[in-house]
């Protein structure tokens, strides 16, 4: 994608805490204010796809808390270039691409995203206060925080939110640089297969997702079940499991690991 080489290979700004604890935005490109959320209705289960304590926590992240196999400028660039990558899609969508379903149960691509940059505009007290609400459970917080958000924003804002934070670092709690790049690739290629859309993320993303995955044991969380194959990666020098081999896109791959998919939707017959 032309606008994507234009990325500089610097680190990720440093986000700072804007007034009132609402959002979460870049020193260099803040993103426009939007008021606290009011609205009590009652929300229904959200989706159970998402990145493991996934969240809002906006830190910079030393070269100490990622893994020496990984240089944390060059993740931060395919961050950005993924970032950068979604607004694009964003961009060209009709009025009714906004309802579609994506992979992330319950949610339209307005859900998805919202939730995309809901890191950079939901302070730790709204979360907080949110999570309460939800009993902890954090799904449901995130759930409710995107239909709130959904309900009271335009598309053009939420779109905006995601632009102007393109070069914004955050990691999730206990994270890294790392699992904020799967967070920004997992969640794009939701976007791409709710529209039927040729994924935007690049193989050096994929693998790097996928590597994390493995190594991370993040198939646990997802309850991913490989049903006695080994998945191996058609595009990338990637296995992972143990039995028949079944090769399959890098995409698809990603997909069944994060319980998007099931092995069982690529078998033939």
């Amino acid at each position: 994608m032309a606008a994507a080489e234009t990325l500089s290979t610097t680190p990720l700004a440093r986000p700072v805490v804007c007034p009132a604890d609402v959002y979460i935005c870049s020193e260099s490109a803040p993103p426009t204010a939007v008021p606290r959320v009011t609205s009590d209705r009652a929300m229904s289960f959200g989706p159970s796809t998402c990145l493991p304590s996934e969240g809002f926590s906006s830190t910079t992240t030393s070269r100490s808390r990622m893994s020496d196999e990984y240089d944390t400028a060059h993740v931060s660039t395919l961050t950005a270039t993924q970032r950068q990558a979604t607004v694009a899609v964003l961009d060209r969508l009709s009025p009714s691409d906004w309802d579609r379903p994506t992979p992330c149960e319950g949610w339209t691509v307005a859900h998805l995203t919202a939730h995309m940059s809901m890191s950079f505009r939901v302070g730790i007290t709204k979360l907080v206060l949110t999570m309460v609400r939800e009993r902890g459970n954090f799904d449901r917080a995130a759930d409710r925080l995107a239909r709130d958000d959904v309900a009271r924003m335009a598309h053009v804002e939420l779109v905006a939110a995601l632009r102007h934070n393109v070069t914004t670092a955050w990691s999730p709690p206990g994270g890294d640089l790392v699992d904020a790049l799967c967070h920004d690739v997992v969640h794009g290629l939701d976007l791409t297969e709710g529209l039927e859309r040729p994924t935007t993320a690049t193989e050096e993303q994929l693998d790097l997702v996928l590597r994390t995955m493995r190594t991370k044991n993040r198939m646990e969380y997802f309850g991913a079940d490989l049903a006695g194959h080994a998945l191996q990666a058609s595009d990338l020098d990637f296995r992972v499991g143990h039995g028949d081999t079944l090769v399959l896109p890098a995409t698809a791959i990603v997909l069944i690991l994060t319980g998007r998919e099931s092995v069982h939707d690529h078998l033939a017959g």
